[in-house]
């Protein structure tokens, strides 16, 4: 284990940490042996999930990491070993951190329980019962200088597409999504129909997302306790939506990725509602409006829903009210979706766009000199000119490459599609490697948890036509640097850094699906699913290596995720 350590975080073999790493995992693995010593022969599924666990963060890990491990190595016999050597130590680390995790889960779940409030305890019962409102409240209160300072949005280029649409400078399209654009734009224009100013119109959207996003953290607060999470963790997961920045951030941002993750984080707490209750009239129209709303927000929302909707029927098909929502959900977005926007001629997204990941494989090959036969290159020829592929090709960022087929013949592309499959894996036979790292280095940033970007930091509008500029209603040195420190914080102290970290989240999400089996909760894993579904949706063609608000939906829900895992446990 040290040894593996060694090499993936590439410290001198000489070095006194050595030995401080060594210790301690010495004394990790005699603490899961006492762990398990303690708990006889009772198998709960914790050593076959520590398993399944340490090979994928290993192999999440070690897919970056390899570079560093095997520096300098030349001979393949060495490379070989050490490689395995590295190997068989990550994967103990892994494994034997999940195990103690797991071990110590059990011990500080079992020292005491939720205390009942007494009778005299008025401010305790007080703050339990009306803890949904004061977390409303508190998110309301900690977001509206970011308001004030960030007037009337944070508009990046994506929302000036959306902006321009919605005052008729461009046609309607889907590759921004149309419902998220209309959205937009119903608060926009009773907003210059009251004002008559641009800038202050869509400052009525933004306020209207604040709320919105109060809203949401208070939704899923009051679900915690409805499945009976302790007051502690309520308190905590108040904090967590309130003083984290960048959800202060991201509520006054113009995204459809903001709007996204509260509609997903919504859909999931209502279907866990919907097991504990009967739905009401009220809850069920929610969740088909949220089932409808992942579907459409987001291009990869659509897919996801439909990589969950087998499984979800399943679940639910003694359940009537549930089934109906979920038919309900998709009925309405094939509807809209299809003979609507048709009828409508809103352009829908390009295949261009959903092929950042192959498209950027083929141009690594190509930008490092890779071996691309005549008629091969002729035929690539006829999309887009190659010559620029060297210069443009950027490892973690797909638009140049986009834009470049765009630029050249995208139509034949659209009608060769299965021609370019199979040039695409004759290519990729004989450049696996290129393909694996092109792979990674488009989408390191969702699976590793050491890779740096920056988050939430946007601000102001994106160029300064239509009459919307940037004009902060309060500002100065104090608000600038306060801003400036708030962000720089998630990047400077240990486990606050987490909550900034799409790879160590997205660990998190699968530590706590792996407590749930240990803890007997299968049936649980039914709620990680749309959260896991977008995610492999965003692995398959992500334009961006590190675009945070691209997965804000996983971090957003974050608080639910320990709370699923122990549901039966605390429900015993």
């Amino acid at each position: 284990m040290t040894w593996g350590l060694s090499r993936a975080f590439k410290i001198n073999p000489g070095n006194i940490i050595i030995l401080v790493i060594f210790i301690g995992t010495f004394l990790l693995v005699r603490k899961v042996r006492e762990y398990r010593a303690d708990e006889g022969s009772k198998e709960d599924g914790s050593g076959r999930i520590s398993v399944i666990l340490g090979v994928i963060y290993t192999v999440f890990y070690l897919c970056v990491a390899y570079i560093t491990v095997l520096d300098g190595l030349t001979n393949p016999l060495f490379i070989a070993a050490i490689l395995a050597v590295t190997l068989a130590g990550m994967f103990l680390v892994f494994r034997y951190t999940v195990l103690f995790l797991f071990g110590l889960l059990s011990r500080l779940s079992g020292i005491k329980g939720a205390k009942t409030p007494e009778r005299g305890d008025g401010i305790r019962i007080f703050y339990v019962n009306h803890i949904p409102l004061l977390t409303f409240l508190f998110c309301l209160l900690c977001y509206l200088p970011y308001f004030l300072y960030l007037f009337p949005a944070v508009m990046t280029p994506d929302s000036i597409v959306q902006y321009e649409q919605i005052i008729g400078v461009s046609p309607f399209s889907n590759h921004h999504p149309l419902v998220h654009t209309l959205l937009f734009g119903i608060f926009y224009r009773l907003g210059y129909l009251i004002t008559g100013n641009p800038a202050i119109a869509v400052s009525f959207y933004t306020a209207a997302q604040l709320l919105f996003m109060c809203f949401t953290a208070a939704f899923v607060i009051a679900t915690l306790r409805k499945m009976g999470v302790r007051p502690i963790f309520l308190s905590l997961s108040a904090l967590f939506y309130a003083i984290v920045p960048y959800h202060a951030v991201f509520a006054v941002t113009i995204w459809k990725d903001v709007i996204f993750a509260a509609v997903v984080t919504i859909f999931v707490c209502l279907l866990i509602r919907s097991e504990m209750d009967t739905p009401s009239v009220l809850n069920m129209i929610t969740l088909v409006i949220t089932g409808t709303g992942i579907c459409l927000f987001r291009s990869n929302g659509w897919y996801a829903f439909l990589i969950c909707l087998p499984f979800l029927l399943f679940r639910y098909r003694r359940m009537h009210r549930q089934l109906l929502c979920l038919a309900g959900s998709l009925i309405i977005a094939i509807v809209i979706k299809f003979p609507v926007m048709h009828a409508l001629h809103v352009i829908p997204p390009d295949l261009t766009e959903s092929l950042s990941i192959p498209l950027q494989q083929i141009a690594s090959v190509i930008a490092y000199k890779g071996d691309i036969y005549p008629e091969e290159r002729e035929e690539l020829s006829k999309v887009a000119d190659l010559s620029y592929v060297p210069e443009l090709y950027e490892p973690a960022f797909a638009d140049n490459i986009k834009e470049l087929v765009r630029a050249g013949h995208p139509e034949y592309l659209e009608a060769h599609k299965k021609d370019f499959l199979l040039l695409y894996l004759k290519i990729g036979a004989r450049h696996p490697m290129a393909y694996f790292r092109a792979y990674v280095q488009q989408t390191v940033g969702y699976f590793f948890p050491d890779e740096f970007y920056p988050v939430g930091d946007a601000e102001g509008v994106s160029g300064s036509a239509y009459g919307i500029r940037h004009t902060p209603l309060i500002g100065g040195m104090k608000v600038v640097k306060g801003k400036e420190i708030l962000m720089k914080l998630g990047d400077m102290i240990p486990g606050y850094s987490f909550l900034f970290s799409m790879g160590t989240v997205f660990w998190i999400f699968l530590f706590t699906a792996g407590r749930a089996v240990v803890l007997g909760n299968k049936k649980q894993l039914i709620f990680y699913l749309p959260f896991l579904a977008l995610v492999f949706t965003i692995f398959l063609a992500t334009p961006v290596a590190t675009e945070f608000r691209y997965v804000y939906f996983l971090i957003h829900a974050l608080p639910l995720y320990p709370a699923i895992a122990t549901r039966k446990e605390r429900n015993e």
